[in-house]
């Protein structure tokens, strides 16, 4: 899932719950679902966006908890001219 400025309407992924809880794993105990910051539609320093990037999270944490997953991994893809995640040197 990518990190929107539009809040997702939860009801629409639903069927990833029933699809996590069926596929059977073996080889893989610990699952995440994996969260791609970038390249988003998101100003990480507005305040009027962060209320829809809160709500997708936490839609997708319900998701990944009641798929039976251990958590959310968060990932930067900092592959844009904008590095918001590596500190200036």
């Amino acid at each position: 899932m990518l990190v929107s400025n539009q809040k997702f309407d939860p009801a629409k992924y639903e069927h990833a719950i029933d699809d996590l809880k069926g596929t059977k794993f073996e080889k893989f105990t610990d699952n995440f679902l994996q969260v791609e910051a970038m390249p988003g539609d998101v100003d990480w320093f507005a305040d009027d966006q962060f209320d829809s990037v809160i709500a997708n999270l936490k839609t997708l944490a319900r998701i990944a908890k009641l798929g039976g997953c251990v958590g959310l991994e968060f990932d930067p893809e900092e592959y844009g001219a904008e590095h918001v995640w590596t500190p200036a040197v």
